[in-house]
């Protein structure tokens, strides 16, 4: 090799380590470092596939657990975990994790928040998991997602109002339970002593139809009264689907009702009159007669206006008094089963001896 050619071969040699160092530098000039930075892994984490609980059946409390890991070489003070939705619930709540450890938590969800008018068959669901670690700035996160399968569609909840003391089954009430998959079947209990619950079958192209009706018992006491069916659908191989529930609620008062069932005056001056008209009415749609009735009181005359289709109507007025009263008109009603019943109504002029009815509550 000639000198000319070793002296060229020199200086593209120097050239190239140059390029390599000038790159070198342009490199750490950009990226701030010549290697790459670690990706930062989370304080805790929940494998992704125990994160999705796949196709469940609607039900009020299902249960899926999850496993929650430190992956750190310290211990972390888990203080709380929680969610986004008050339809969840999570055993533990607070625990303290070793070094690479675990902890099974139990998630109770409330699956029938998935129930939404108009929906039909399948709806997804999705609620988020939080959880907050001494010495965190933040909250961890999760969300845990799924399918909800619907059976069957009930309403979310049954007021029969007033019931009559001597007729409840008249305040009886039928409402529609559609399938939204195919059943063999519907179990009905009416929970507790209040009321009996029948299942009817309603006959349909594909999917069962069925009607429910619930009646409350005889002799209950007067109150508020409070109880709970349960709807149990059985599927095509006789195995039963998790049940729904429907709260129910009721009222039960005499049979005969007075409209208003209080008068009260406001403050009038003494000679002032008042004028009220009460109605009589049977909360069974019972025939009845009023065969006597009273003013009881100074001042307080009470004469009739009309009646007609099971409602009696009476005018009622009062003359205030110079000292003030309370009165009362007061009806004796006999219903067509023979049966008596006494009605009152009171009739209160405002004085200062006599308080208002709400301070009277």
């Amino acid at each position: 090799m000639t000198r000319t050619a070793s002296t060229r071969w020199v200086v593209i040699g120097l050239m190239a380590v140059g390029l390599a160092v000038a790159a070198r530098f342009a490199t750490l000039a950009v990226l701030g470092s010549p290697v790459a930075k670690p990706v930062e892994s989370p304080v805790l984490s929940i494998r992704p596939t125990q994160l999705d609980f796949g196709d469940v059946w609607e039900q009020e409390q299902f249960v899926w657990p999850v496993h929650v890991e430190n992956t750190t070489d310290q211990p972390q003070d888990v203080q709380s975990i929680s969610g986004s939705c008050a339809c969840q619930t999570f055993e533990p709540r607070s625990f303290t994790l070793p070094p690479h450890g675990k902890q099974r938590v139990a998630v109770s969800v409330n699956l029938s928040q998935a129930d939404k008018q108009g929906q039909t068959g399948e709806t997804p669901f999705r609620v988020a998991i939080w959880a907050t670690v001494a010495g965190q700035p933040k909250q961890f996160e999760w969300l845990l997602s799924g399918r909800v399968k619907q059976a069957i569609r009930v309403p979310q909840r049954l007021d029969l109002g007033r019931v009559s003391d001597l007729a409840p089954e008249k305040a009886a009430f039928t409402f529609g339970v559609p399938a939204l998959t195919k059943l063999s079947g519907l179990h009905v209990k009416a929970m507790g002593e209040v009321t009996d619950a029948a299942l009817t079958l309603v006959p349909t192209a594909d999917r069962l139809h069925f009607n429910v009706t619930v009646t409350p018992r005889q002799r209950l006491k007067a109150g508020l009264h409070e109880t709970t069916l349960t709807l149990t659908p059985e599927d095509l191989d006789g195995k039963l689907l998790p049940a729904k529930t429907v709260p129910v609620r009721f009222t039960v008062g005499p049979d005969i009702q007075a409209t208003p069932d209080l008068i009260y005056t406001g403050h009038r001056e003494p000679g002032a009159t008042h004028s009220e008209t009460i109605t009589l009415h049977s909360v069974s749609g019972r025939t009845m007669t009023v065969t006597k009735v009273e003013a009881v009181g100074p001042g307080l005359t009470v004469k009739p206006l009309a009646n007609t289709a099971g409602l009696t109507t009476f005018a009622v007025e009062q003359v205030i008094q110079a000292t003030g009263t309370e009165t009362a008109a007061k009806f004796v009603v006999t219903l067509n089963t023979g049966e008596t019943v006494a009605v009152a109504v009171p009739v209160i002029s405002a004085v200062p001896t006599v308080p208002r009815p709400e301070a009277r509550k």
